[in-house]
């Protein structure tokens, strides 16, 4: 099988290079300069992932967890993606430190695209919680599924964490003037 480099084979890169000669393009030399030429005729968006310039950012696998942050004002917002579990644990407990910073209000948790969260999930997220009691910010989680609020439910730890109602729902409108209230959820 032929190597291949951010999804095209050998053969296409060949292809390409003929293309470039036949139109008097010169095709660069070098393998470095060959990666760039075929990162640069790609389309946006590739079978295998996106590509942002000249960067490469692979599909995630289902399930894996990715995490997007975005920094406003007084809060941060992290959107979690795929499943928190063993192995995932650790990366979100890193975004969650690296989110924590002086005058932050509100860390949110955005967990709309949860897939699954276990033992692991939830003592990351007791720890920060307790973090957030410490430091004076406020740890909310938004538009919790329903597999990951009945497991809040039974471990009691809806008692413990803000968790807010999706923005559509009747109660929001209640939690958006009083952000210290601690709705329980839909």
């Amino acid at each position: 099988m032929a190597p291949r480099v951010l999804g095209l084979g050998l053969s296409d890169h060949q292809a390409l290079a003929r293309r470039r000669a036949a139109a008097g393009r010169k095709t660069p030399a070098g393998p470095t300069a060959r990666k760039g030429a075929i990162a640069r005729s790609l389309p946006a968006v590739c079978k295998e992932g996106t590509m942002t310039g000249t960067h490469f950012h692979p599909a995630p696998e289902p399930g894996q967890l990715t995490i997007q942050r975005r920094n406003e004002a007084d809060r941060v917002v992290l959107t979690i993606r795929g499943e928190i579990d063993m192995a995932s644990g650790a990366t979100l407990a890193r975004e969650l430190y690296a989110a924590e910073r002086p005058l932050l209000r509100r860390l949110v948790l955005d967990l709309a695209a949860l897939d699954s969260i276990d033992s692991t999930g939830i003592h990351v997220l007791l720890h920060a919680q307790g973090r957030a009691e410490s430091n004076g910010h406020v740890l909310v989680l938004t538009n919790v599924p329903a597999n990951a609020q009945r497991l809040f439910s039974l471990t009691g730890l809806d008692a413990h964490l803000i968790i807010r109602p999706p923005r559509h729902s009747a109660s929001s409108a209640v939690e958006e003037r009083d952000p210290n209230r601690r709705a329980s959820g839909p």
